[in-house]
């Protein structure tokens, strides 16, 4: 069944407001973009993983050498277009970003510390005293301990373990400290 919405289920929402670019923004990217124009011709790019494919099976059907790679000609000429533009992205940058804001510089995710709350805190470890594991061992409770409380226990009394499964620590402390 879909159920489908009343009149009172409509809300309306508060869209986030973006800053508008300014007239000076809009045309100094107009001028960037019109730098940057070129003519588009499909067939003056090619694919370099199809090409260095080609190359490879050619190599392989006329037992050459491996080839060399080839260039990748997708990639932008990023020297060339610096050339174009000149001073135009510094001005653009200017007027965009405030004074002083540096983009390169990105602040890292900070945690938050474990006084504010925000942090997960140490467990703090429970140790046994030789008594209460023996209660325990009598009364067949040792079961409810947990694996670092009995890996503690073994350490605590010198017990030697082969394994650090529950039931391995528990058939180690038994023999120790059984009747």
């Amino acid at each position: 069944m879909i159920y489908l919405p009343y009149a009172d289920d409509l809300r309306t929402l508060d869209t986030p407001r973006c800053p508008w670019a300014s007239k000076t923004q809009v045309d100094k990217m107009k001028e960037i973009v019109t730098k940057l124009r070129f003519k588009y011709r499909s067939d003056a790019f090619e694919n370099p993983v199809i090409q260095q494919h080609y190359r490879n099976l050619e190599a392989l059907a006329l037992d050459m050498d491996a080839p060399e790679n080839t260039e990748d000609l997708i990639m932008p000429k990023v020297e060339q277009i610096d050339q174009r533009l000149g001073p135009l992205v510094e001005e653009f940058k200017d007027l965009v970003y405030p004074n002083g804001y540096n983009p390169e510089n990105k602040p890292g995710a900070k945690r938050k510390t474990a006084d504010a709350g925000g942090g997960a805190d140490k467990k703090p470890k429970v140790e046994v005293s030789e008594d209460e594991l023996r209660a325990h061992v009598q009364k067949g409770t040792l079961v409810k301990l947990t694996v670092p409380v009995l890996k503690d226990a073994c350490k605590q009394f010198g017990v030697r373990t082969t394994g650090t499964k529950k039931q391995e620590l528990m058939d180690a402390l038994i023999a120790k400290l059984g009747p």
